[in-house]
């Protein structure tokens, strides 16, 4: 609320205190619906959402409330007829609020960090080399002494290039000796870059661990993100294994449409014309806009070299063929604050999200005082030693419904924990009892994070306050359709009752047929008028006095012949609209309009307007059903609250 002036400073302690008195609170009781309660609080949040939906309010607070009086109306019912029990909705909903909970099990502080550290990276560029050493089995220790055997040979003076060659299990590597390229934020994952962002250039990092194996990172070289270009080509292609004619004749082509671009031809109409980018070859050439590590890098750096809009680049070869290139835009990368909302999205939806939830749960073991039975954990390992491939244990009833993992107030049942590892695979070269402490580390990592995400709407009333919307709109949805939506479209014995009781909505509006006469000349609209009365009533053609008035070179009259809808034009109000009226519509060049025939209304057939019908009778419908569960379902408005929440509202919206 907007605040007022007080000017007098011994009534303002006074005046203060009224309108406070009169405030409603969050937790005051709206209405109810059948027995369950809206507060003020609930109703306010979607009557100013629904403000910022529509960039204005398009229903008074009285309107909204008999709208928001209908959709809990109807969601109620959805309820009483069991609709949140379905298997459907149950599953949908759970996979919305899971997807929803994903920020909020991520320490607040670790999240905005990420964020600041991915615009930190994205205003660099790195370029890279690696080594991939992949992991064959859960047991690391091979290929972790794989990885260090070969840095130590490379800190010990071999080539990085020939070692990668040799050894590197990413096949590229063999030909292009481990160089990655530039890359920026967001194009690797989440451990090799955090690694490869910590170096220096000519630093050999130490193994990193991805899912892809363990990695030795170089930095080759480092340099600012120039942003994102825009540009526009012309490609001549040369396939891969193209004879060494082929090569040739591309390359003279370039070269010949390069002279000729020098010389002031357009490179719009060259691309058209002669580029065989097919997909962009039409527009000019136009690419969508890229930064440096989404592009080949001798397209790219070419790209990027360009100075100013409109320059273009001498031929450039890429695998692909031959380019062309001209700079048509470039967009430095922005401030923080600008690229904070996005690089918030990027952060959400990459791996960073999981490692940043992975630092979160420790920390939820230590505050909730997460515990494991040792004892039995280590009596399992030892059972399950003697068949190490099934981790088979026979353990009385008892043992199985013993507490493996306790924190706040849970006891998980050992049953649980033994149905979870059972069903994995441990290699012959593992130890049994290193293997069932990580897979209960994990175990218990899953059943806290589980517990985190179940009580949210305890701690967190904006995360119940969406989940409950999205559910209670996915209700109504669900019963709207079968009640309404496609009751009306399978109804069509009823549709076809609704058509044939309420046909004035459907009949064609009255037609006129007219002679439409246009005056080149304004000064002669009397006479004009004076010989066209004449010849109606005598009940003749307006033709042969077009050509009177016409003779020789003269344009006088413009004469059409039209079939109009009166009512659907606004210049045309307030004539006479009857057979035989001589209508004038004045201007810099009048106008006669001469009715010759009236065509009244016609009921169009239901096939030429079913979607027009279909969507009217479910509105009838829809009615219908309101006023069955208003019958119901007893709908109680607290009227007191809502008109000092009314006051409140437009004084908001001031």
């Amino acid at each position: 609320m907007k605040h007022i002036r007080y000017y007098l400073l011994a009534t303002l302690a006074f005046l203060f205190v009224l309108p406070l008195a009169a405030q409603v609170k969050d937790s005051d009781v709206l209405f109810t619906v059948g027995g369950d309660t809206v507060t003020v609080g609930e109703f306010r949040h979607m009557y100013l959402k629904n403000i910022d939906q529509t960039g204005g309010v398009k229903q008074s607070p009285e309107e909204y409330l008999d709208l928001y009086i209908n959709f809990k109306l109807k969601v109620h019912e959805a309820k009483a007829e069991g609709y949140d029990t379905m298997a459907d909705y149950r599953h949908e909903l759970a996979k919305y609020r899971n997807q929803l909970a994903e920020p909020y099990v991520v320490d607040p502080t670790i999240m905005d960090s990420l964020v600041r550290e991915g615009y930190d990276h994205l205003r660099k560029e790195i370029d890279a080399s690696h080594i991939l050493v992949r992991i064959s089995s859960s047991d690391t220790t091979e290929a972790w002494d794989k990885i260090m055997e070969i840095r130590k040979k490379i800190l010990a003076g071999a080539s990085f290039e020939e070692m990668a060659r040799a050894v590197s299990d990413d096949p590229s590597a063999k030909n292009n000796g481990g160089h990655i390229g530039y890359f920026t934020a967001f194009q690797m994952v989440y451990p090799f870059e955090e690694a490869a962002y910590r170096l220096k250039p000519g630093e050999i990092s130490m193994p990193v661990r991805t899912r892809f194996g363990y990695h030795l990172i170089r930095v080759d070289s480092i340099r600012p993100n120039p942003g994102e270009i825009h540009v526009a080509h012309i490609m001549i292609a040369v396939p891969r294994r193209a004879p060494e004619k082929v090569r040739e004749a591309a390359k003279d082509t370039i070269f010949m449409i390069w002279n000729k671009l020098k010389k002031g031809a357009d490179f719009t109409q060259m691309a058209k014309k002669y580029s065989q980018d097919y997909s962009t070859a039409k527009a000019g050439g136009v690419l969508p806009w890229f930064g440096p590590g989404r592009m080949i890098p001798s397209f790219a750096n070419a790209a990027f070299a360009l100075k100013h809009n409109g320059d273009i680049t001498e031929p450039v070869q890429t695998p692909y063929g031959w380019h062309i290139i001209k700079r048509l835009d470039l967009k430095p990368i922005g401030t923080f604050k600008e690229m904070e909302p996005e690089i918030r999205k990027k952060v959400n939806r990459s791996d960073r999200l999981k490692y940043a939830q992975q630092e979160y749960v420790s920390t939820l073991l230590k505050q909730y005082h997460a515990e494991g039975d040792t004892a039995l954990l280590e009596e399992f390992a030892v059972q399950a030693a003697t068949d190490k491939h099934q981790l088979a244990w026979s353990f009385p009833p008892e043992t199985g419904r013993k507490p493996v993992l306790m924190f706040r107030d849970q006891r998980v049942p050992f049953n649980e924990f033994y149905k979870y590892i059972h069903r994995l695979y441990i290699t012959p070269d593992q130890s049994v009892d290193a293997f069932v402490k990580k897979e209960f580390d994990k175990f218990a990592r899953q059943k806290v994070l589980a517990y985190r995400k179940a009580h949210l709407e305890k701690e967190y009333p904006e995360f119940a306050a969406i989940v409950k919307e999205y559910a209670e709109g996915m209700l109504m949805f669900n019963i709207m359709d079968d009640k309404v939506w496609s009751k009306a479209v399978k109804d069509s014995t009823g549709l076809k009752k609704f058509y044939e009781e309420h046909k004035e909505k459907y009949m064609t509006p009255e037609k006129v047929v007219a002679d439409h006469l246009v005056l080149t000349n304004a000064s002669l609209l009397k006479k004009v008028l004076k010989d066209v009365k004449k010849s109606v009533k005598k009940g003749m053609s307006l033709t042969e006095l077009v050509k009177k008035y016409n003779k020789g070179d003269k344009n006088v009259l413009v004469l059409t012949h039209d079939t109009i809808t009166p009512s659907e034009q606004k210049e045309l109000a307030g004539l006479h609209w009857k057979k035989g009226a001589v209508n004038v519509v004045h201007g810099p060049k009048p106008s006669l309009w001469v009715v010759r025939e009236v065509l009244p209304p016609v009921l169009k057939p239901l096939k030429e307007q079913l979607g027009i019908v279909t969507s009217d009778y479910q509105d009838y419908l829809e009615k219908q059903w309101i006023a069955e569960l208003k019958k119901k379902y007893p709908v109680v408005v607290n009227k007191k609250v809502f008109d000092e929440l009314k006051k409140e509202l437009k004084n908001d919206e001031r």
